[in-house]
């Protein structure tokens, strides 16, 4: 498979959608359990059934926009170590150095809203249940959505409600804190792109957020992952402790124990699950394959 195609046109140039990035962040075991990476959202069992991830794409680079507003920061500091003018915007993640996963788009199908079951019972390699369970237009605190017990109900929905509080968007009323519903992904998308006109001022509107039914990552594996990246001139962010980062020394070093640890568990090569660099400063082709084995002809 040529993956630096399929991730930098086949996805990245997908403007409806795109590419889905989880970034390895507080919800995930720092230790990743003696070596079990996959195991994401296991730091607490309250964040146990869902998993957290964002859309990017080339469409997000505003100032190629016909009619775009001033360009935010787009955390100029990250930037401007790297060359680039403050106005220059950059990819917009969660975190500019953050290592992660690049998840299936298969992934992006409503989730199913019956009552949650062992994830270890669904692990027969197909999708058996749908993955997306709402997605926000901006960082939201989809950590204080929690259900009790956790797991996806149809009263409750993982990082979307408040136990069984629900407050939806629509296209007529939009405003934070409401979460859009899996089947309005696109105007989610269309507001994260109205937003990001604010996000010099509110960095939380700077990327989106696209909550995933644990579940079915967990069904999905080892298909649910098509790679796993980490972020070009990181190093010196690695090390802070700055909100929007929290590395934790999460960067190139991490991903590439997470990758050998994914091949040797799974037993795949490289040129089944790549390790990619992600440069936030390339709208081109931001994705380079970093272990990649030839492309049989």
């Amino acid at each position: 498979m040529d993956w630096e195609r399929l991730l930098n046109i086949d996805l990245f140039g997908n403007q409806t959608g795109g590419v889905l990035l989880h970034q390895f962040d507080y919800f995930d075991r720092s230790d990743g359990e003696g070596g079990r990476w996959w195991e994401l959202s296991s730091a607490s069992p309250q964040w146990s059934d869902r998993v957290s991830a964002s859309l990017v794409n080339a469409g997000m680079d505003w100032t190629l926009a016909p009619s775009a507003p001033p360009p935010p920061a787009f955390w100029g500091q990250h930037a401007q170590q790297n060359g680039r003018s403050h106005a220059t915007p950059i990819i917009p993640t969660f975190s500019d150095a953050l290592a992660g996963l690049v998840l299936s788009p298969a992934l992006l199908s409503p989730a199913l809203l019956s009552p949650n079951h062992a994830c270890a019972a669904n692990a027969s390699g197909g999708w058996p249940r749908g993955g997306l369970l709402c997605s926000y237009s901006k960082d939201s605190g989809s950590d204080q959505r929690t259900c009790n017990p956790p797991g996806v109900t149809v009263s409750c929905r993982p990082g979307c409600t408040w136990g069984e509080r629900a407050q939806w968007c629509t296209a007529t009323s939009r405003d934070y804190p409401c979460a859009w519903p899996a089947g309005d992904l696109s105007l989610m998308l269309e507001t994260h792109r109205h937003n990001a006109q604010w996000a010099a001022s509110d960095p939380t509107t700077r990327y989106n957020e696209v909550v995933l039914d644990i579940c079915a990552f967990t069904a999905g594996l080892p298909g649910s992952i098509l790679a796993v990246f980490y972020i070009a001139r990181a190093d010196e962010q690695c090390q802070s402790s700055n909100h929007w980062v929290r590395s934790r020394d999460r960067c190139e070093p991490h991903a590439r124990r997470v990758h050998t640890a994914l091949l040797r568990h799974f037993a795949l090569s490289a040129a089944q699950l790549p390790l990619v660099r992600l440069d936030l400063t390339d709208w081109v082709s931001p994705f380079v394959c970093g272990s990649c084995a030839p492309r049989a002809e």
